[in-house]
């Protein structure tokens, strides 16, 4: 990726090659541990097996479908609506479900107790099943996508925000009595602050998802935090908390407790910097969008906020550089061996006297522990009908998933090849083979990570860049450039506005023209003259020849009508509801 060979998708950048090797691990791991999973005696298959199943499973499907079609079948707009299922399927099916399947390991098997209940965590586990696969489109709200496919999203995002709630408390409740572990056994304390991160960033993304908020915060900062909230906080605690736990077990040897304490520290305090600065930061720039301030003001006063998430990073990762030196092989011998996964004294919580430390049953067997060798008090006959049906992961986990595909991609997608093929103009051309370069290496050397290319129906939107969207100006683009974040401004409508000196000598040297740019300069994209002067070379001529074609055809087909923000609550976008008052359009 850092050479150049990448693909404009988010969660989708790796080349193709990669991307197969990564389908070949999943099935992989679905091979390794889908049979004895599959296997094991009926009534003791826990809820952690439901996630493991869940992400096994739809992991690759997942995956095919957000890296490959976008890329080569769907484009543009159809393209932006299987990126969104995928932006969220890669955290909801894959990321989600595991990291959840090592909390409800770690947590009974280090207090020594069930879980507080094993039919909410079903119903936590349905609800993640139906609700987060939905997500997705909340990415592209005020698109040109329809809106009836948009607000089917945002409605998910809320329910699946309440399905976390239930899903946490059953979680906490199950420490009951238990608290001072948490303070006492360092894997389980990793576990309890992923848990807690879990909680906030699906409240922070439910609400986020909200429209008022989307307009004021999409394509900012704000939504990077978040995403490190979820990927750096809940995931990467919790499965740190997983791997120390599981430690001894492995290897036979403790984890170092003393470095794993300064781990766990500087990777929280790091961590929290970089969220609360790029929280803030996202909130600067969405004040400084919204009253239309040149974009360059919005740059220079994020400058040391990305500063500050750049030194917290650095001690985010040393954090969790200090995570492997605790783990490093160690010939002193243990001096009690009759200790807990971190060689901690047991400590007795106060409750009863199941609510120890694992040390004095320190292999216990978790099937047990967290569902009871006996059915507990108001087990009901539709809760054992759950435990004994397992094939129904696999059954109601592809209605789901075809569900999602459904609401949030075939019917889309069927509305928006309509749509094009009534709204198109006729100045709308092909990319000539240059301009078709241009668009290639564009892609490849990750601009659209930095600018979008969809203005949204808000005036926020087109009073800095002008006309909306429309779905027939992507029809060409394999895959979509959206994006869905803003560090330099919008480029859709950058046809007309600059001369071709002007763009080459930015791709040269960005400072060269707007001083305060932080965008890295292309020297590779020239070559020297005798004289020592950059000259451009023909990949450099291709990518200028593709900006200058951006917003051509919409420049071109005449003065748009203009959209109202009341309009996006209507059938679909704009252009569906002004298609025939627009000039130049086809009959």
């Amino acid at each position: 990726v850092m050479l150049g060979f990448s693909q404009p998708l988010e969660w989708g950048e790796f080349p193709i090659v990669v991307d197969v090797v990564v389908v070949g691990a999943l099935l992989g791991f679905g091979v390794q541990f889908l049979v004895p999973l599959l296997h094991p005696p009926r009534h003791t298959f826990y809820v952690s097996g439901w996630y493991i199943v869940l992400a096994l499973v739809f992991g690759p499907i997942a995956y095919v479908t957000g890296q490959f079609i976008p890329q080569y079948v769907a484009p543009g707009a159809e393209g932006a609506a299987i990126s969104g299922l995928w932006i969220h399927d890669a955290v909801g099916v894959v990321v989600t479900p595991l990291a959840l399947a090592i909390a409800y390991y770690v947590i009974p098997t280090s207090t020594g107790r069930p879980i507080y209940s094993h039919f909410l965590s079903m119903v936590g586990f349905w609800g993640l099943v139906f609700f987060y696969p939905m997500n997705g489109m909340h990415h592209y709200v005020f698109s040109p996508l329809p809106m009836s496919a948009q607000k089917v999203s945002i409605i998910a995002s809320m329910f699946m925000g309440m399905d976390v709630i239930l899903v946490v408390a059953n979680l906490l409740l199950s420490l009951r009595g238990c608290g001072i572990l948490v303070v006492r056994n360092l894997s389980l304390r990793w576990v309890w602050t992923g848990v807690i991160f879990y909680l906030i960033v699906s409240l922070q993304g439910a609400a986020q998802a909200a429209m008022s908020l989307q307009e004021q915060l999409h394509f900012s900062d704000w939504v990077i935090g978040h995403s490190h909230m979820a990927m750096a906080g809940f995931a990467t605690f919790t499965v740190i908390g997983g791997i120390t736990h599981l430690w001894r077990r492995v290897t036979g040897q403790l984890p170092d407790s003393r470095l794993l304490t300064w781990a766990y520290w500087v990777s929280l305090v790091s961590l929290l910097a970089m969220v609360i600065d790029l929280t803030l930061v996202g909130l600067v720039q969405a004040g400084m969008w919204m009253t239309g301030e040149p974009w360059i003001n919005s740059v220079i006063a994020s400058n040391v906020g990305w500063q500050v998430r750049t030194w917290s990073g650095v001690m985010l990762t040393s954090g969790f550089v200090l995570v492997l030196f605790s783990l490093r092989p160690r010939t002193t011998p243990l001096e009690n061996p009759a200790t807990d996964a971190l060689g901690l004294a047991a400590v007795e919580a106060s409750g009863p006297p199941e609510a120890l430390m694992p040390d004095i049953n320190p292999e216990p067997n978790v099937s047990k522990v967290a569902a009871g060798d006996e059915p507990q008090p108001g087990t009901h006959r539709y809760q054992r009908f759950l435990e004994h049906v397992e094939v129904i992961i696999i059954l109601a986990g592809f209605g789901s998933f075809l569900l999602s595909f459904a609401t949030l991609g075939l019917v889309p997608i069927l509305s928006l090849r309509q749509q094009v093929r009534e709204t198109t103009p006729k100045e709308l051309r092909p990319y000539t083979q240059f301009e078709a370069a241009g668009f290639e290496s564009y892609s490849r050397n990750g601009c659209a990570f930095c600018h979008s290319q969809f203005v949204r129906t808000l005036p926020s939107d087109t009073r800095l860049f002008g006309a909306p969207a429309e779905a027939w100006e992507f029809q060409n683009d394999y895959p979509h450039l959206w994006g869905t974040r803003r560090i330099g401004p919008d480029l859709s409508r950058e046809s007309g506005k600059r001369s071709d000196d002007w763009h080459f000598a930015h791709l040269y040297n960005p400072r060269s023209t707007v001083p305060q740019s932080m965008m890295p300069g292309f020297p590779w994209l020239f070559t020297n003259s005798a004289d020592g002067t950059p000259v451009p070379n023909d990949e450099a001529r291709a990518v200028v020849a593709y900006m200058t074609y951006l917003g051509r055809a919409m420049r071109e087909a005449g003065p748009q009508i203009s959209p109202s923000h009341g309009s996006m609550f209507g059938k679909g976008s704009h252009a569906e509801q002004k298609k025939a008052k627009q000039p130049g359009m086809k009959p």
